[in-house]
Order: structure tokens, then sequence, then C-alpha cells
């Protein structure tokens, strides 16, 4: 298509400067305009391809880097620069090559963003997600008593006026990588079992003496702590 718009310009500049050219002569203009067109369109094709090999290096090397598994969050920014990105490509072609997101979920930015929805705060159902300082005591209770299940942890904060649902509990602990209840418990030794409670024990002992009075000797038990 670029190809004919040079050659058609090219050839406008030519013959509409000598419009009595014979016939062959605008025929060997034509084809020499072509021609030029062809070399000047085939060396920008090489440079765009040496480019698109130069970046596909550089994208495979920060790929590298990234663990896999990782799931990137992009900010709304970079979501619309992404979709206005692959409408060039095709939706077929884009699901082939792209990797920061799957196609059709970059279709879906697309189409969000004609809507102008893209960027905007979502309202839907769902509950919000819980406070960072109550996940955080929501992973301290666990770790600190690995016999404590997710409906335990969830009474516990109940009584401190907290309202959590157990299956919350369980999903927080499984994004902090905690295993559920009876399996934390392999690793709970009788020294940990201290550690962890050692705010709160107590060390108790007794001794007896042996007292002598005007009845005789009794012997009394002392308790200490």
């Amino acid at each position: 298509m670029i190809c004919n718009y040079i050659c058609g310009f090219l050839a406008i500049a030519v013959l509409g400067s000598d419009p009595t050219l014979p016939g062959h002569m605008k025929n060997n203009l034509v084809f020499l305009t072509r021609l030029i067109a062809a070399t000047i369109i085939a060396r920008q094709n090489r440079f765009l391809i040496a480019e698109n090999a130069y970046l596909r290096t550089e994208i495979a090397y920060y790929r590298e880097r990234i663990p896999e598994g990782t799931s990137l969050r992009l900010t709304d920014a970079w979501r619309k620069r992404f979709a206005r990105a692959a409408a060039g490509v095709g939706w077929k072609r884009l699901g082939e090559i792209a990797t920061v997101a799957k196609g059709a979920t970059i279709r879906g930015w697309h189409r969000l963003m004609l809507q102008g929805k893209l960027g905007r705060k979502r309202l839907g159902p769902g509950r919000p997600r819980v406070d960072d300082k109550i996940e955080a005591l929501v992973i301290r209770m666990a770790t600190e008593n690995p016999t404590w299940g997710q409906l335990r942890i969830a009474g516990m904060l109940f009584m401190c006026l907290i309202a959590i649902s157990p299956r919350t509990i369980a999903a927080i602990l499984d994004r902090h990588g905690l295993k559920p209840a009876p399996a934390r418990t392999t690793d709970w030794s009788w020294k940990r079992f201290v550690a962890d409670h050692m705010d709160v024990l107590v060390a108790t002992d007794f001794f007896t003496v042996d007292v002598v009075g005007w009845l005789g000797t009794k012997t009394y038990d002392v308790l200490f702590a």
C-alpha cells in the first residue's frame, strides 16, 4: 500500500512535468519509480526487522529476571498503553505473542478503554480486603499458635470485637504460605512452645519444712512460684 502511494506521487511529479512524453517512456518512468519505491520500502523493512529483533532480545533479558509464576501488577496507565499498541497488531496474532498478559485480557483492556471504564474504581459485589493490621494479627496468631485452626482464630478475633469469617482467615493463611492447623504442628517442638509462651509461663515448686512445737514436730509444705 505504501509502495503504491510513493509510486503515485513520483509518477505524478515526473509525468505531470511533461505530458507529451511518448507512451514507452512513460512506462519506463513508471517502472523506475516503482523500483525506487520498492527499494526504499525494503530498506525500511530491514531496519524494522532488526529493531524488532533487538527489542525481543531485551524482552527476553527482562523475562529471565522475573521469577516464574510471578504476576505483574500493572497500573491503569500501562494497561492503556498495551491496549493501544495491541490494537494495531491484531487480536489473533496478539494471542500468540503476548507475554505480559493473555491476549484476551489485553483485548478486554482495550474494550474497557474505548468505553471509558479502564481505570474507573469498581464497586462490584464482594467484601473489601481485610485491613493490613488485622491481617498481620491473623498471621501472628497462626504462627504463635500452630494448633489453632481458622475457626479458633476467628473466635479469638471475635472476642476482640473483630468480625472476620473463617474462610477469609484461610485465604490469608494461604496467601502467606501458612499451612492449615494440623500441618503447622509438624515442626512445633517443646522448645518452640516454651519460646512462644515465655511471657505467660510460670514456674512453680514446693519444699517441706519440719517445725518443732509444744505438741511435737509438724511438717509444712511450702509452695513458691
